[in-house]
């Protein structure tokens, strides 16, 4: 079984990696409207993080120690396995057309709402709980941004090849 505190680690990495890639993804799109939308994200998912490292510090001070209770390790393990939550299997170098760093994008954003919304079926502090959906709203309009930014590119694309 997992507690709370090693959950927060996970959710501490997964928001790591996701602003790593933005970071990277900035590199190769700077001061570019897609670049903006990086560098957004990237605060967003630094933000994100050290929301989960002061939850994580709260649990330091808990006395029952955040015990997860039922939540099966293998399903754990299963969803941090993807290549979404990694990241680290992603070459950068090798996406060099923007609708793929998009694509990426949108997929890591997913598996983090994914990921998110199962945590919370599982935290009992009502707050904490609230935050989360926060986070996992936010979330969710990364993924909207990022498809809108995504549709746009592909329809500019799409009337540059007709000219």
């Amino acid at each position: 079984m997992f507690t709370i505190k090693e959950i927060l680690t996970v959710a501490v990495k997964v928001e790591k990696n996701g602003e790593d890639y933005y970071r990277e993804a900035l590199e190769k799109t700077a001061r570019t409207p897609m670049g903006r939308l990086f560098e957004f994200l990237a605060d967003e998912e630094k933000r994100h993080r050290l929301w989960f490292l002061e939850q994580s510090e709260k649990l330091v001070c808990s006395a029952d120690g955040g015990q997860l209770g039922e939540m099966d390790e293998a399903l754990i393990e299963s969803l941090l396995q993807t290549k979404a939550f990694s990241l680290d299997d992603i070459d950068l170098v090798g996406l060099t057309v923007p609708q793929s760093l998009l694509e990426t994008a949108i997929e890591f954003e997913n598996d983090t709402i994914l990921f998110y919304e199962m945590i919370s079926e599982f935290i009992n502090e009502k707050d904490t709980v609230e935050q989360l959906r926060d986070i996992i709203a936010e979330e969710r309009g990364h993924c909207k941004l990022i498809q809108e930014f995504f549709e746009k590119s592909s329809k500019g694309k799409a009337a540059e090849n007709q000219r």
